[in-house]
């Protein structure tokens, strides 16, 4: 982004969304990978007691990772953007 902070999305131009997207993926990508990697210790696994303990401690960081201050939209994004892969894939064949 420029060096003003700007306010809105609708200020924004669309190579700066562009650009916020990209790096806001990267640092999110970034973010689960670490939570991946926590998740799948020896000491973590031996933590909870059942697999749905696990499997909601999982889910409640996975969220808090995509939901983190300004990635909320940019998860939106992507979402999106999958979304509509997907379908170009499903409606070809």
């Amino acid at each position: 982004m420029t060096q003003e902070k700007k306010s809105s999305i609708f200020d924004l131009t669309l190579k700066e969304i562009l650009i916020n997207w990209s790096v806001t993926s990267q640092i999110t990508l970034n973010d689960l990978l670490r939570l991946i990697k926590k998740m799948n210790t020896e000491k973590t696994l031996n933590k909870y007691k059942t697999w749905k303990e696990y499997i909601i401690e999982f889910g409640k960081e996975f969220i808090n990772i995509l939901s983190k201050e300004d990635r909320i939209l940019y998860s939106g994004i992507t979402i999106l953007m999958i979304s509509v892969f997907l379908y170009v894939i499903d409606a070809s064949t």
